[in-house]
């Protein structure tokens, strides 16, 4: 009973603050092309991951891909010179209704059809990556300066998305049975990765790394 009631937390949570960012997400979208500077690109990126780590903590795993992808084409903004034009700015605006969509029929309903929001999202990414696709492949990408962004960029993201994922992984720990255990923290761990190497940490990276390949190893 204590296991699940903390599980029906841990989800509640996730719910509370996956619409928060999905508005802040359609309200950032709606800005962009007047507001097409790297601060406000970083706060859709930034959300996007949030999304993504609190799908993979509950178990939401076809949330989670998409919220990658849109983070992923979030990323790529960040090197693109140009502001994005009326089509780029619709395609983007139809990529946040492929996670929005299904997400909202999650917390409504308890389920949703991950084929059919797949079938609808492929084409729509497809069109954003053909037109970031420079973006996307670069080798020299960098993350942003904290001057560009006007925050100290890994504070920021320790005191969000770092402390959202251990947050999380307390949530883990407390709720989860044996069966599903590694999974989960390892997902968790995955997500921490993705931050150290995002930041260029190589020893935050590396305890990640460790983390996944032990539990990977025996789980």
């Amino acid at each position: 009973m204590i296991e699940s009631s903390i599980r029906d937390q841990a989800y509640q949570i996730f719910q509370e603050e996956a619409l928060e960012l999905l508005q802040l997400i359609e309200e950032g979208l709606i800005k962009l092309q007047e507001e097409y500077e790297t601060p406000h690109i970083h706060q859709l990126m930034r959300a996007a991951h949030s999304i993504k780590g609190g799908a993979a903590s509950v178990g939401l795993q076809g949330i989670q891909k998409i919220a990658h992808r849109l983070e992923d084409i979030f990323r790529a903004l960040y090197q693109r010179q140009d502001p994005v034009d009326d089509d780029t700015e619709e395609a983007l605006l139809q990529a946040y209704d492929c996670l929005k969509d299904p997400l909202q029929t999650q917390i409504e309903t308890g389920s949703f059809d991950e084929e059919a929001a797949w079938e609808k999202a492929e084409p729509i990414f497809a069109v954003l990556e053909t037109v970031l696709q420079h973006e996307l492949e670069s080798s020299e990408y960098q993350l942003p300066s904290a001057a560009e962004l006007g925050i100290d960029l890994v504070s920021e993201i320790f005191n969000g998305n770092v402390q959202e994922e251990l947050t999380r992984l307390t949530h883990i720990l407390e709720a989860s049975d044996e069966s599903n255990l590694a999974e989960e923290v390892k997902g968790v761990a995955n997500v921490l990765e993705e931050l150290g190497n995002l930041l260029g940490l190589d020893g935050f990276t590396a305890i990640a790394q460790s983390t996944v390949q032990a539990l990977t190893q025996a789980p």
